[in-house]
């Protein structure tokens, strides 16, 4: 089964083991119908059941059932929550999920210039760490840097290529 991270938890909330979670997309609702997910922070996997979601504003608290106590909570801060791919939101048309540029190959006009090694979500835009001959770079997933995403092809395009130096 693929999985794809929707969020990350930030810290615990209240007495009774809730954490809050900040969540990638734009929408929160999906989460509702999710029972089980995986729980990751770099190798370390960990299966973990929902037993209650709270939903307040932008914010969302998770209330797993291993966690009861906000000490337990904040072990977890930094941890990924993973869900099946089949279950996160549906995509608009010319949409994709990050996961899905990591691996493709960027180009600068017709040259192969990298490879999208990952993505960090960042204060402004998203940020793709491509890998080059000459290191890694952090570039900003806007459309004053970023020009055509074909998924199919693995491909992404530069609009500039000082950015990469």
């Amino acid at each position: 089964m693929e999985y794809l991270t929707t969020g990350v938890i930030r810290t615990s909330h209240g007495l009774k083991g809730f954490v809050s979670v900040h969540v990638f997309s734009e929408t929160h609702a999906y989460l509702k119908k999710i029972k089980q997910v995986v729980l990751k922070n770099g190798t370390i996997e960990k299966q973990a059941e929902i037993e209650t979601m709270q939903l307040s504003g932008g914010n969302v608290f998770i209330k797993f059932s291993h966690i009861n106590t906000p000490e337990e909570g904040r072990k977890y801060n930094g941890w990924e929550v993973c869900i099946p791919r089949e279950l996160s939101p549906a995509l608009k048309e010319n949409e994709f999920y990050q996961a899905d540029i990591i691996g493709c190959c960027v180009y600068f006009k017709e040259t192969i210039v990298g490879d999208i090694i990952s993505v960090i979500d960042g204060a402004q835009a998203p940020l793709i760490e491509i890998k080059t001959e000459k290191g890694t770079h952090l570039v900003p997933f806007l459309e004053q840097y970023i020009g055509l995403v074909s998924i199919p092809e693995k491909r992404v395009e530069l609009k500039v290529d000082w950015i990469l130096v």
